[in-house]
């Protein structure tokens, strides 16, 4: 159950970093994307 939701939001947080790509490259996008690459990482190895 918990590989599934891990899988699950790998999944969604790679699907959220290749729709960054429509916007310009710019401090904005990457600040964006590093948003959720800190948020994975906050979930995934540092769980509650």
């Amino acid at each position: 159950m918990v590989q599934e939701r891990t899988r699950i939001g790998y999944e969604k947080a790679n699907d959220v970093i290749k729709n960054l790509q429509c916007l310009p490259p710019s401090g904005f996008r990457s600040a964006l994307k590093d948003m959720v690459i800190y948020d994975l990482e906050k979930i995934y190895y540092f769980p509650n």
